[in-house]
């Protein structure tokens, strides 16, 4: 991930949101130091310092809260299934690190992609803007009055904007 995006502003004109609850704020308020210790044991070592079950159940705990970070209203987050899979995850991501980055084949690509952002995604613009640069071919939606999660806000536009892109192509 080329976290430099992070710091690039969106357009004015696109009048983004900042959700109201964010990432960081999921994370602090589930972090703690046997938590902090089952990541670390687990990246460093390839150890489970905790059985699957504890893990899991942290995981679901932390979805809860990560699920409010991908609303505008965390009144509208979804409960977290349980079962989530903690040293799978954990293992999962580091894995990305070994991958080969995969943009250099795609820049410039001439498929048609469909950009949908919700105006209180939690992802930063950045990381949009770089899908819209490496995607010449795209079609930008920013849906108001949703965050990261849009089929959960706007079910409805979330539709329309899918099948009007394929009507389109």
């Amino acid at each position: 991930m080329r976290r430099e995006l992070a710091s690039v502003q969106a357009p004015d004109s696109l009048h983004l949101k900042s959700p109201m609850y964010s990432n960081a704020q999921a994370n602090e308020t589930t972090a703690s130091v046997r938590s902090k210790a089952m990541l670390f044991f687990a990246i460093t070592f390839g150890k489970k310092l905790a059985s699957d079950k504890e893990a899991d159940d942290f995981q679901t705990l932390l979805n809860n809260n990560l699920n409010k970070s991908t609303v505008c209203d965390t009144a509208n987050a979804l409960p977290a299934e349980g079962g989530g899979g903690f040293y799978v995850q954990v293992m999962t991501v580091k894995s990305f690190a070994n991958l080969q980055d995969p943009r250099p084949k795609l820049k410039d690509s001439n498929i048609p992609v469909l950009v949908l952002k919700g105006q209180c995604d939690n992802q930063k613009w950045g990381f949009t803007q770089e899908y819209l640069e490496l995607f010449p071919k795209h079609t930008l939606v920013v849906v108001p009055d949703a965050g990261h999660s849009i089929s959960i806000e706007r079910p409805a536009r979330y539709l329309s904007e899918i099948r009007r892109f394929l009507e389109s192509l």
